[in-house]
């Protein structure tokens, strides 16, 4: 499971680097490339194979992220959980940015011309992926940081219990207060009954 986890979280980033790389290229570094070329129609053609190119690799790329932002979702569901208002607050927009941005980028890219104004569209697509990069970031932070909160109170927790056991077993073990001890139970004493000496009536010397 482990290593699914590597393997997903590295599927992500990838398809990312992919998909907002090729669109900055598009939208910021192509276009100073392409006024090197005077003919029109030559400039065109370039940058149609440019764009087919990247839409061959960006296709793929948006898999990547549907898939594995999917199984990190359902594996980080618990984590978000801890702590809904702020998880859940982040989460949800970066999950409905990114759709956006990938529904914008399909329809940019669908048919074999040019879309009115695709520069235009090129570069609010490219800072909409920027923003949710960095919700995307905001939201790690924050869910570690709820890991971390979470530990600390369950440590915190252990160790009070611990204590309140120590405290127990201490007292239990603690030598007894000899105020404590109960003074030893004595017997009553008996009443001296006086001896009564009757005198005799006989004479001295009678049988």
């Amino acid at each position: 499971m482990a290593i699914l986890d590597v393997l997903m979280r590295y599927l992500h980033i990838l398809s990312a680097v992919l998909a907002v790389g090729g669109a900055f290229f598009l939208a910021v570094l192509l276009p100073g490339s392409l006024r090197l070329i005077d003919d029109v129609a030559r400039r065109d053609e370039v940058l149609l194979k440019v764009r087919r190119a990247y839409k061959m690799t960006v296709h793929p790329a948006i898999l990547g992220l549907l898939v594995s932002g999917a199984y990190n979702t359902v594996r980080l569901w618990p984590t978000y959980k801890l702590n809904p208002a702020r998880n859940h607050g982040l989460w949800g927009p970066h999950l409905l940015l990114g759709l956006l941005a990938i529904g914008i980028s399909l329809w940019l890219l669908a048919g074999r011309t040019l879309r009115a104004n695709h520069r235009t569209w090129l570069k609010a697509n490219v800072g909409l992926m920027f923003v949710v990069i960095l919700l995307a970031s905001a939201l790690r932070w924050v869910r570690l940081n709820t890991v971390a909160e979470a530990h600390a109170k369950e440590t915190a927790g252990l160790r009070s219990q611990i204590d309140q056991l120590n405290a127990a077993a201490g007292a239990a073990a603690a030598p007894v207060s000899p105020t404590a001890i109960p003074a030893p139970l004595t017997a009553p004493a008996v009443p001296v009954v006086p001896t009564l000496v009757v005198p005799s009536t006989q004479p001295a010397g009678a049988p």
